[in-house]
């Protein structure tokens, strides 16, 4: 009870301060009149103070500083937080002035390197049947792990797109995790994943506020997706033994956890490039035509509503999946989740054409349609 009073409190503590202190780097950056250059697709018609991501890393630090000697066995602090740091720039740098792909795609692998150089214990190279796949050899190993770890960095970063939708989201897939890690006892990450939904709860009121408005950008949205990403890998090298006597039946079914997880950017990604592809058009070309914007043009919702809809939807999935994987045998399991997402993605994408016709070319105006 004492140890759960504690997290409570942390957890309070945490997003007490995160409020504050992210409100005080948004009024220097108004007294410094740092904002980002308006877009066309943006959503705000004024400009908004876009940098508030640059305060998560150091609030991470900040909360998980006095623990860092419980994550010794689990990864080495100090590369774990320069390669946030290093996300962290990028994201900033990103807001600041716009940088290449090509550019983002290096700071992003200098990132993932330092992290996998100083934690070989954290590259993927074994499945455990998961599709077949066992042991994956030297050197596709780190190849495969680093993919995953660029799919993950940005898959947030797509769906920061309306109000409140990428934070509510990532609230909901790190409870998630947090979860996990509290039914295989891993107090450690548990610990971590309180930190990152602390940190975002304190965010969200800002993010929604209608008088004092403040977006994480880029700097944010892809520390967010490279958390997520170190939590998947953490979950894949912890140990399973309670999670798979009381949960999962077997451990082919375990990296199903991170994807159901991360389900709604993974929906979005494969949506939106498809889609655009299939116009002819670049699908590195942002557009209005995300999962979060078509549910705001057919719903007629606001960006919250929508936004926590969305994270009780990758809550129930999980759940639905955890329940599924009792009944099922593992390949059918396995095969309902990506027929599930094969076909949601024929449906956003039979829909698109129906918006685009309504709102104009690849960059309408969502406030059009709200309106």
């Amino acid at each position: 009870m004492d140890r759960i009073f504690f997290l409570i409190l942390y957890g309070v503590v945490i997003s007490i301060a995160s409020n504050i202190f992210l409100r005080v780097i948004r009024e220097i950056l108004i007294e410094l009149d740092l904002f980002p250059k308006q877009k066309t697709r943006d959503l705000h018609s004024l400009p908004v103070p876009s940098l508030l991501g640059l305060g998560f890393s150091f609030l991470l630090v900040l909360s998980t500083f006095f623990f860092n000697e419980i994550y010794a066995e689990l990864i080495n602090y100090w590369s774990f937080v320069i390669s946030f740091v290093i996300i962290n720039s990028l994201g900033i740098i990103d807001d600041l002035k716009a940088l290449s792909s090509y550019k983002k795609l290096i700071l992003q692998f200098l990132a993932i390197f330092v992290l996998l150089n100083y934690n070989d214990n954290l590259v993927i190279d074994n499945l455990n049947f998961f599709l077949g796949i066992t042991g994956i050899p030297y050197p596709f190993n780190l190849i495969f792990t680093g993919f995953i770890g660029i799919i993950m960095i940005n898959g947030l970063n797509i769906i920061d797109g309306i109000d409140g939708f990428a934070a509510i989201v990532s609230i909901a897939c790190f409870s998630l995790f947090g979860a996990v890690f509290f039914m295989i006892d891993n107090e450690a990450i548990l610990i971590l994943a309180i930190a990152y939904v602390a940190i975002i709860i304190g965010y969200v009121p800002i993010n929604v506020s209608k008088t004092k408005k403040g977006f994480m950008g880029d700097s944010g949205s892809l520390f967010l997706g490279f958390g997520l990403y170190v939590f998947t890998l953490l979950f894949i090298q912890s140990d399973y033994s309670v999670f798979l006597n009381d949960f999962i039946p077997t451990q082919s079914l375990l990296p199903l956890v991170p994807l159901v997880i991360f389900f709604i950017p993974i929906l979005d990604i494969l949506s939106i490039y498809s889609y655009r592809i299939s116009i002819g058009k670049n699908p590195l070309i942002a557009d209005n035509f995300h999962i979060h914007h078509m549910l705001i043009w057919f719903t007629g919702l606001s960006h919250l509503s929508v936004s926590i809809l969305t994270a009780l939807f990758t809550v129930t999935l999980s759940l639905a999946f955890l329940m599924l994987s009792s009944y099922l045998i593992p390949q059918y399991t396995i095969a309902t989740y990506f027929i599930f997402l094969f076909l949601l993605v024929r449906l956003l994408n039979m829909y698109k054409p129906i918006m685009r016709s309504r709102i104009g070319d690849s960059h309408g105006n969502i406030e059009d349609v709200e309106s």
